[in-house]
């Protein structure tokens, strides 16, 4: 029994002689952690297609109120209409509208860490190996375990961009909602 112990995983303390042959354990968690990790990727996927339309909305909105001189309320006013309902209704629906925006584009632009340490799943951390034949070595001495762990730590990075870009997707699209409530309703009652 010990024997095979030693066949298979090396000597104790060191490193497995086949880093490929593991546990169901190990097996289990890898194929887990890739599932997150599809998971994660596909919500961050769906993100950014929202976060798109909206900004697309919001813009349109934007030219569409621009178009009909809804602007003009608040640019051309005097300082006795700066109170009026109309004015604050167009000043409060560019504001929304352009905030909208604004965390949208948020949303969508990636922001990775910027790391120095060579990884296995980000592109600037693979490149991070230098060359192809580097990037090889480091990838097949690893243990279904190491694996394991890289991935888990990066499916924690994915966690933290995934609940950044929800975070600015709802403020986008609240915004872009209420600026294009406020801009409908400067339209109807003019």
């Amino acid at each position: 029994m010990e024997h095979d112990d030693v066949a298979k995983h090396g000597a104790p303390g060191s490193p497995p002689t086949k880093p490929w042959e593991t546990d169901k354990a190990s097996e289990e968690r890898l194929k887990f952690l890739w599932e997150v990790h599809k998971y994660m990727d596909h919500y961050v996927g769906s993100a950014d297609s929202r976060a798109t339309t909206t900004l697309v909305v919001a813009s349109s909105l934007i030219g569409a109120l621009y178009q009909s001189k809804v602007h003009q309320a608040f640019t051309s006013a005097t300082w006795q209409h700066w109170f009026r309902v109309e004015t604050l209704a167009s000043v409060a629906a560019f504001i929304c509208l352009v905030l909208g925006v604004y965390f949208c584009i948020l949303a969508v632009i990636p922001r990775l860490k910027k790391t120095s340490t060579p990884g296995f799943v980000y592109w600037e951390s693979v490149l991070q190996h230098g060359t192809f034949e580097q990037f090889w070595q480091q990838l097949s001495g690893w243990s279904h375990p190491g694996m394991a762990e890289h991935l888990a730590e990066n499916v924690f990075t994915l966690a933290h961009i995934t609940t950044r870009k929800y975070a600015l997707l709802r403020r986008g699209m609240l915004s872009a909602f209420i600026g294009g409530i406020l801009g409908a309703t400067v339209l109807i009652f003019r």
